[in-house]
């Protein structure tokens, strides 16, 4: 690599690094805009944009996104029925991911017993077994 393209690269990440997902996210439900447009206009992974959206949400500046297809937006003053939903949209889901956990968790709790049921003690092995 030249020392060239190494201050490019360089260049280019520390641009990345000031870049906030936040300033392309607007205010507004009917201005919302999707991921694949987020990917388009930073030029960032889709995953990095999903990180991004989830570390930059907070109190100051709420990113919604209803399921509806639109996309991400910062809720306008008007819209705080919109926050509202979308509150109870994310609360069903942690509620539905919890009761997905609770059941694999149940599932690994019999599949561990089983496997107990089935071992056989050294003892038993050498013949000092019950």
């Amino acid at each position: 690599m030249t020392e060239k393209t190494h201050g490019q690269r360089s260049r280019l990440r520390k641009q990345v690094v000031l870049l906030k997902i936040i300033d392309y996210i607007p205010v507004g439900h009917k201005n919302a805009v999707t991921r694949k447009q987020l990917v388009i206009l930073t030029g960032l992974s889709d995953r990095k944009i999903r990180n991004m959206i989830q570390e930059e949400c907070n109190r100051e500046h709420p990113i919604l996104n209803m399921q509806d297809g639109k996309g991400y937006f910062q809720p306008a003053y008007d819209e705080m029925h919109l926050v509202r939903l979308y509150r109870a949209q994310e609360n069903h889901r942690t509620l539905t991911n919890r009761k997905k956990v609770s059941e694999i968790d149940k599932y690994l709790k019999c599949q561990n017993n089983e496997l107990e049921r089935n071992q056989i003690s050294i003892s038993d092995v050498i013949g000092g077994g019950k």
